[in-house]
């Protein structure tokens, strides 16, 4: 039964609000936790002030007010992983092989074309002064006065010379690439019982300090 003022154990009963559900916290799922230790911490004692209204005031302002040191805590806490390593040492290579080259080709093709037309020409010219006369045959000079004879040869040589040409270039290239991960975990220059003693010291309950935190908002007298 309370004495000066009121119980926790009342508050609760009595379903008044505290004000438990609003201050900063890591993670949500944490809070229903959190809020449970310190009212089970406290259910007995008497709050530090003349109502709950106002122990509700200072309650939210202390919470607000320490949670975001506790917060980093509990963040920090999770960075530990693996206690008794203190060597981790990771090497990462990349090894390459390229190869290639370059190709040029050059093609020439020459043609030569020629040709001959050859041509004769025979002109025979007579003349007769007694026209009167039967010329039986042109070819026979009777009754021929005058006969002319004109031969000519005629040759033509054409040649025509021609080149083609064509160029090729070609490149090719090939790149080959291999990754080597050599990883080494352990520990050195220690023994895993020194760490795991030095890892104990570490320890904290963060709860428990916040629980701590909240003793002045309670009566000292009990």
């Amino acid at each position: 039964m309370a004495k000066y003022t009121t119980m926790i154990k009342t508050l609760v009963e009595n379903k008044f609000p505290l004000a438990l559900n609003d201050y900063p916290i890591y993670d949500e799922c944490h809070r229903p936790i959190l809020n449970e230790k310190i009212l089970h911490h406290y259910y007995f004692r008497e709050i530090g002030f003349e109502t709950p209204a106002l122990f509700n005031t200072y309650l939210r302002r202390k919470m607000h007010e320490i949670m975001p040191y506790y917060n980093q805590l509990y963040q920090s806490e999770k960075l530990v992983t693996e206690p008794l390593v203190n060597n981790d040492i990771k090497t990462v290579a990349n090894a390459g092989v390229e190869s290639g080259g370059s190709n040029d080709a050059k093609t020439v093709v020459q043609s030569t074309a020629t040709g001959e037309r050859k041509g004769e020409t025979d002109n025979r010219t007579q003349a007769s002064d007694t026209p009167q006369s039967k010329l039986e045959d042109i070819y026979s000079d009777e009754w021929v006065s005058s006969t002319s004879k004109a031969h000519s040869e005629d040759t033509q040589t054409s040649s025509t010379v021609g080149e083609a040409i064509t160029n090729n270039h070609s490149v090719t290239g090939n790149t080959t690439i291999s990754k080597y991960v050599n990883d080494v975990i352990g520990f050195s220059g220690r023994t895993q019982s020194e760490m795991l003693m030095e890892y104990r010291d570490t320890f904290v309950n963060i709860d428990m300090d916040i629980i701590a935190e909240l003793d002045t908002l309670f009566m000292q007298i009990w």
